[in-house]
């Protein structure tokens, strides 16, 4: 038999070779799908793990969290969201977890989104005596290490602020002599702000004692006293020096004018004052500490709302800042002027009671008042000279305004006289 050049009596051989190589190629495959699995379960069991010690700090379990960190874990492992062991364990103060972390050569530098394991610690709210003392623990071991006391986070805020918020009086004095006292946040708070937003009288007292005072206003020119009054801690106002305006304030609320009386004024032909209203603009602008002066002087609310810089001044008004706040509130006021619209009248068909009338002839003759006003203190502090018809404009205006009280005033008395008693009729 003839055999052509690729057939030879090998061919069994040359089967058996092919057979061999398929094996070969199904075992690698089965190694390589083997070692995929193991990087899998690797991960599966890495991923185990980190939940494991992530789940036991939280819950306060040590034994379980290091023997997870044993089996090789790095001690500063991201177990989650950035979170690694130790500053997880700083926001509960376990003091068991966070000197077995320190052994085993966690960082105590670490930050998370800014904030350090030290303000952490500090940051922790708990009234339990012995969370206290475990807080207080932990921070000397901190401070053993070298941290920073000083590190503000993107707030400005330091350890020793987030501790007097919380109110940890043993820390706040640890760490007291080793932080810059003049420490201030964005809104220049400094620790003994911090204490009073917390409403912790005791941390107040000894931040006193230490030299911290109340007078030191915030960006938004609040002291303090202010921020205790605002909240109503008053066993922390009690702290603090008595308002020498708080005698002002007890004798404007006893002597504000009634009803009755406000119309027996304008029966004289006289301004009411309206000194409730300059009040509620002075408040607005964080100037309470005027209200004695124009008190005093008896300013009413048409020439309160027309004051200029110079006027303030010569009421005796001394601080510039005091001034702008004042003058920039009434240019606000102004801002929106009332319309003519606005003012209300009683129809002639329409059944009105004597208090329906002058309940609308008290808001009219406010609202005239403060038209009025609001010409005056664009004349006053224009920067451009008025043209001759402006200021023409101008003085027509205020002529009408002017009228339109005159009139009121007229029925005023009338409504005095109808509703006054028999007696004081005849």
């Amino acid at each position: 038999m003839l055999y052509g050049p690729d057939m030879s009596s090998d061919d069994e051989d040359g089967l058996s070779d092919d057979n061999e190589y398929y094996e070969f190629k199904e075992k690698l495959k089965a190694v390589q799908r083997q070692a995929a699995e193991n990087i899998d379960t690797e991960a599966e069991e890495k991923q185990r793990q980190l939940k494991t010690i992530f789940s036991a700090i939280s819950f306060g379990r040590p034994e379980t969290v290091f023997t997870e960190l044993d089996t090789g874990v790095d001690v500063d492992v991201d177990l989650e969201f950035g979170w690694t062991p130790f500053l997880l364990a700083c926001t509960t103060g376990d003091e068991r977890i966070i000197s077995g972390l320190l052994e085993r050569g966690a960082n105590v530098h670490q930050r998370k989104d800014g904030t350090t394991p030290l303000m952490l610690l500090c940051a922790i709210n708990s009234n339990d005596e012995t969370v206290e003392q475990s807080i207080l623990t932990c921070v000397k071991l901190l401070l053993e290490r070298g941290v920073d006391v000083n590190i503000v986070d993107s707030k400005r805020r330091t350890a020793i602020m987030c501790a007097a918020n919380n109110g940890h009086l043993e820390t706040v004095k640890l760490l007291l002599p080793l932080v810059d006292k003049n420490a201030e946040d964005n809104q220049r708070w400094d620790v003994l702000f911090w204490a009073v937003d917390g409403n912790h009288l005791k941390i107040v007292q000894f931040l006193l004692s230490q030299g911290f005072t109340f007078a030191k206003v915030d960006i938004r020119g609040n002291t303090a006293a202010d921020l205790a009054h605002s909240n109503g801690f008053q066993d922390i106002v009690d702290l603090f020096p008595k308002d020498p305006f708080d005698e002002f304030y007890s004798r404007l609320n006893n002597n504000e004018l009634n009803f009755e009386e406000t119309f027996d004024v304008l029966g004289k032909n006289e301004k009411p004052q309206f000194f409730s209203d300059i009040c509620k603009i002075l408040r607005g602008t964080k100037s309470e500490h005027v209200m004695p002066i124009l008190w005093d002087q008896k300013i009413t609310l048409g020439e309160f709302l027309a004051l200029t810089d110079t006027k303030l001044q010569e009421l005796g008004v001394q601080f510039p800042y005091q001034r702008q706040r004042i003058v920039g509130g009434l240019y606000k006021f102004h801002k929106h002027p009332f319309k003519p619209q606005s003012i209300p009248f009683i129809k002639r068909d329409q059944m009105y009671t004597n208090i329906d009338v002058a309940a609308s002839v008290l808001t009219c003759i406010k609202q005239l008042h403060a038209m009025e006003a609001g010409l005056k203190f664009v004349i006053a502090n224009s920067t451009q000279k008025l043209s001759l018809p402006e200021s023409k404009e101008m003085n027509i205006l205020i002529a009408k305004t002017r009228q339109q009280i005159n009139r009121l005033n007229i029925i005023s008395q009338q409504l005095v006289k109808k509703t006054a008693p028999p007696r004081a009729r005849a």
